[in-house]
C-alpha cells in the first residue's frame, strides 16, 4: 500500500515539473511583445525574441505619465537598423508606433524595413503625422512585403487626404489584380482612417 502512495505523489510531481518544462521549451516560440524599455538600452535596439513591437503613445494631446515609448528622430533610425538586424524582420508579427512623430522622413526610414517584414499582420501608425506622403511609403512597404499579409493597419489621426486613400486604394486594387486568381497580395481586413 505504500508502494502505490509512492507512486501517486511522483505522479502528482511529475506533472507540474513536465508543464514547466513543455512551457521552458515552448514560450521562446511563441514570442514577446516588446517595449521601449525592454529593447532599447539608451543607445540601440535590441529586438531579437520580439513578435511584436508596442512602441506606442496615447495620441497627441492625450499624454499619459510615465509614457516613455515615444521614438525621438534618432531612435526611429536606430529601430530601422535592428529591424534589418538578424531574423528579426521574419518574425515581427505586429508593430504599433502609434504616437510617435514618424513623418514624411521617419516613415521613409522605416518603409524599407516594413518591407522586409513577412509576417506582419498589424501595423499602427496612429498619430505619427505621416499625411499622404508617408500612407504612400507604406502602401509601397506593404505590397513589397512577400509573403506576408497586413490584417489591420492603423492611421488614424496622421492627416491623410483624398491623395493619401487614393494611393492606398489604388495599391490595393494593383495588389489584387497581379495576385491573380491568387490571394491578393495585402488581405486588410480592418482599415481604420478615423480623424483624418
Amino acid at each position: 500500500m505504500a508502494s502505490r502512495v509512492v507512486t501517486t505523489t511522483t505522479r502528482q510531481v511529475a506533472r507540474p515539473i513536465l508543464l514547466v518544462l513543455v512551457l521552458v521549451l515552448v514560450s521562446p516560440a511563441l514570442g514577446r511583445t516588446c517595449r521601449h524599455a525592454d529593447t532599447h538600452n539608451g543607445t540601440a535596439f535590441d529586438l531579437s525574441g520580439c513578435t511584436s513591437l508596442d512602441l506606442s503613445c496615447p495620441a497627441e494631446g492625450t499624454r499619459v505619465p510615465g509614457c516613455d515609448n515615444i521614438l525621438a528622430p534618432k531612435e526611429i533610425a536606430e529601430l530601422a537598423r535592428a529591424m534589418g538586424e538578424g531574423d528579426v524582420a521574419t518574425t515581427l508579427t505586429a508593430i504599433d508606433l502609434g504616437g510617435s512623430p514618424l513623418g514624411k522622413v521617419g516613415t521613409a526610414t522605416l518603409a524599407p524595413r516594413l518591407a522586409a517584414c513577412t509576417k506582419l499582420s498589424h501595423l499602427g501608425l496612429a498619430s505619427t503625422r505621416i499625411g499622404d506622403a508617408g500612407l504612400r511609403l507604406i502602401t509601397s512597404a506593404l505590397l513589397l512585403a512577400k509573403g506576408g499579409s497586413v490584417a489591420s493597419l492603423d492611421v488614424s489621426h496622421n492627416s491623410i487626404g483624398d491623395d493619401g486613400v487614393r494611393a492606398l486604394v489604388t495599391g490595393l486594387k494593383s495588389a489584387s489584380a497581379s495576385a491573380g486568381a491568387e490571394a491578393p497580395a495585402v488581405g486588410l481586413a480592418k482599415l481604420d482612417l478615423s480623424w483624418n
